[in-house]
């Protein structure tokens, strides 16, 4: 699943909140929102108490895939770095990750909303990729 990091990154953009703001809603300070985001500070607690402060429930299950979230979040690396290659192979595992679960798990892989990858085109076929996956029927 998504880190920490990824999640209440993902989480408070959702919502439009700058991590001042998101720090307010919480009363925590916005040094430790940032840490949060840039996942020094994965602390169970932190992560479901600024998840609350954005509207977001943390939930856990077992999967043996990564989410949307944090494939885009790969992509987006990727593409910065120039390796094309290993970020199609990212969207590729995107398009296939639905097929490997079952049930909720399916379809808790696709909650988390994708952060821009920078790029038009890879965005859309984030997109798609997960529009794909979470219209597959429980298996």
């Amino acid at each position: 699943m998504a880190g920490a990091a990824t999640l209440v990154r993902a989480a408070r953009k959702s919502r439009r909140l700058t991590q001042r703001r998101l720090a307010e809603r919480t009363r925590i300070d916005q040094a430790s929102v940032s840490r949060s985001e840039r996942g020094r500070d994965a602390e169970y607690s932190t992560t479901a108490r600024l998840l609350a402060g954005a509207g977001h429930g943390l939930y856990t299950a077992p999967t043996q895939r990564d989410d949307a979230a944090t494939i885009a979040s790969e992509i987006r690396e990727r593409l910065r770095s120039g390796d094309r290659e290993r970020a199609l192979r990212a969207l590729l595992q995107l398009n296939d990750y639905p097929v490997a679960e079952r049930g909720l798990v399916r379809g808790a892989l696709g909650l988390a909303e994708p952060e821009t990858t920078r790029d038009p085109v890879w965005d859309a076929a984030v997109a798609a990729c997960g529009r794909r996956g979470s219209r597959r029927p429980n298996g």
